[in-house]
């Protein structure tokens, strides 16, 4: 069971369009659990009925990054 009053992950993630970190540093599974809980309430109350819904969920294995 999740403990939901704790957070053990970073708020840098979370970007204008995007949710993305480093494992298990910035993002883990805690994190996973709590976005995709929230994702799914977000859904469960919003005005989507017969509206077609795409998700993109995405990963890659780049071990760090260099940004020029």
């Amino acid at each position: 069971m999740h403990k939901i009053a704790e957070k053990k992950w970073s708020e840098k993630i979370f970007g204008a369009y995007d949710i993305r970190g480093l494992y298990p540093a910035e993002i883990n599974e805690d994190a996973a659990y709590k976005i995709a809980r929230a994702f799914a309430r977000y859904l469960r109350f919003s005005d989507a009925d017969g509206k077609v819904l795409k998700i993109i969920v995405s990963s890659d294995n780049f071990k760090c990054r260099i940004f020029f």
